[in-house]
C-alpha cells in the first residue's frame, strides 16, 4: 500500500561535514511535523552513515545522471524539495519530476525557470553567542587586507551566520519550524559502540585523544610536522593517543605519527565504525573538516583549528553543542594573508592546543 503522507526531500549532496550540518534541519522537521515522510539525498559514500537515523524515513543516493534523477524523483512522489546545496541539475530534474514546492538557498537565475523559492538567511538568537563559547579567540577579519582591499577575494556579508542557519532558512521558507537549533547527532547502536571499544583495545588504547592531521584541502590546516609535535607531546605526557584519517590520507598519517608507537586507523574503516571510534575518544583534535563534525555529532568533544577568513571561520563552521573548543590564530599572523591562501595556521601554537586538551 503506497505511503500517503506528505513526502519531503532534503538534498545536501556534497561533503561529509556539510551533510552532518544538515542534520538539525531533519530534526527540526521531524519535531515540527512528526506525521511527514522525510527523505535525505546525499552522496553515495555517506548513505550507510545516515541509514536508520530516527529523524529520517529514507536515505536517497545522489546521482548525476539527469534522466535517472528525474525517474528517481518521480518514483519518490515528493511534494517538497529543500535543496541546501544549489544544483542546476537537481533543480531542473525536480521541475520535470513535477515536485510542487521547491526551495533553495540564496538566488540563482534558474530558480525563476524551475519554480524554486529563494531562501534568505535571517540571523536568529537560538545559536549561542560566540563570547560564551569556551577558549574562543576571535580575529576581526574585516581588518584583514584580503577582506578590506579593493578586489579582495573574501566577502564578509553574512559569514558570521552558522551553516546550520543557512540550511534552516531553506526549510523555513516553506514550513514553520522551531527557533531552537538542536546540534547534529548521529545515533549509534550499543553493539556498534561495543565493537568500537574492542577495536580500540586491540590497538592498545581505551579512551584516547584522537588526532586528525588531514582534511583534503577543505580548509586551512597545520602541516603534518606540527601534528607530529603534538603526538610526541601527548606521548611524553603519557596520554593515550590515536591518529585517524580517511582513504588516501595514509602518507599524512604516517608523517604525523613519526617515530612514535601511536596507532593509526581510519582509511580501512566504514563511516559508522569511524563514528563509533570517535564517540569512544576522550577528545578529538583537528582542523575544520568533516571528520571533526562527525566526531561532535557522535558525541565526542572537539578542539578545532580554524582559519579566521570569512568563509572558514568558526562563526560559520564550528561544531554545535557543549564542550567544544575553537582556536584561531592571533591577529598578527593574519594581517598579510591572501584570499584562499593555505597559511598552515602558524599562529596557532602547540601550547594552546595542549592547554585545551582534557587531562
Amino acid at each position: 500500500m503506497p505511503d500517503k503522507r506528505l513526502k519531503i526531500l532534503v538534498a545536501r549532496q556534497d561533503r561529509l561535514g556539510d551533510a552532518v550540518n544538515a542534520v538539525p534541519i531533519l530534526k527540526a522537521l521531524r519535531k515540527a511535523k512528526p506525521e511527514v515522510f522525510i527523505s535525505f539525498m546525499i552522496a553515495q559514500p555517506l548513505v550507510e552513515l545516515f541509514a536508520g537515523q530516527p529523524y529520517l524515513d529514507e536515505v536517497v543516493s545522489w546521482g548525476k545522471n539527469f534522466f535517472c534523477l528525474i525517474y528517481l524523483l518521480r518514483q519518490g512522489r515528493y511534494e517538497a524539495l529543500l535543496m541546501l546545496h544549489p544544483s542546476k541539475l537537481l533543480a531542473w530534474a525536480a521541475f520535470f519530476a513535477g515536485i510542487k514546492q521547491k526551495a533553495g538557498l540564496g538566488f540563482r537565475p534558474y530558480y525563476v525557470l524551475t519554480g524554486f523559492k529563494p531562501a534568505h538567511t535571517v540571523r536568529r538568537l537560538s545559536a549561542p553567542p560566540l563570547a560564551e563559547l569556551p577558549a574562543f579567540r576571535y580575529v576581526d577579519t574585516t581588518q584583514c587586507p584580503a577582506v578590506s582591499k579593493p578586489g579582495g577575494g573574501y566577502r564578509d556579508d553574512g559569514q558570521d551566520v552558522h551553516e546550520t542557519e543557512y540550511n534552516l532558512s531553506v526549510a523555513r521558507s516553506l514550513f514553520e519550524l522551531p527557533d531552537e537549533i538542536e546540534p547534529p547527532q548521529i545515533f549509534l547502536s550499543d553493539l556498534e559502540m561495543s565493537e568500537a571499544r574492542s577495536v580500540l583495545m586491540s590497538m592498545g588504547v581505551q579512551n584516547p585523544i584522537a588526532v586528525l592531521p588531514a582534511n583534503r584541502g577543505s580548509s586551512a590546516n597545520w602541516p603534518p610536522e606540527r601534528y607530529r609535535e603534538l603526538v610526541r607531546k601527548l606521548v611524553e605526557a603519557k596520554q593515550e593517543a590515536l591518529i585517524l584519517g580517511g582513504p588516501g590520507e595514509e602518507e599524512i598519517l604516517k608523517k604525523a605519527k613519526g617515530d612514535t608507537n601511536v596507532p593509526m586507523a581510519g582509511p580501512q574503516l566504514t563511516l559508522r565504525r569511524l563514528a563509533a571510534i570517535l564517540a569512544n575518544c576522550r577528545q578529538v583534535v583537528g582542523s575544520s573538516t568533516g571528520t571533526l563534525h562527525l566526531a561532535a555529532a557522535a558525541g565526542a568533544k572537539t578542539v578545532g583549528l580554524f582559519c579566521p577568513a570569512p568563509a572558514s571561520r568558526p562563526e560559520r563552521w564550528r561544531p554545535l553543542g557543549e564542550g567544544h573548543v575553537q582556536i584561531v590564530p592571533e591577529e598578527e599572523y593574519c594581517r598579510d594573508c591572501q584570499p584562499h591562501a593555505k597559511c598552515g595556521l602558524r599562529g596557532i601554537t602547540l601550547k594552546e592546543i595542549l592547554q585545551n586538551i582534557a587531562k
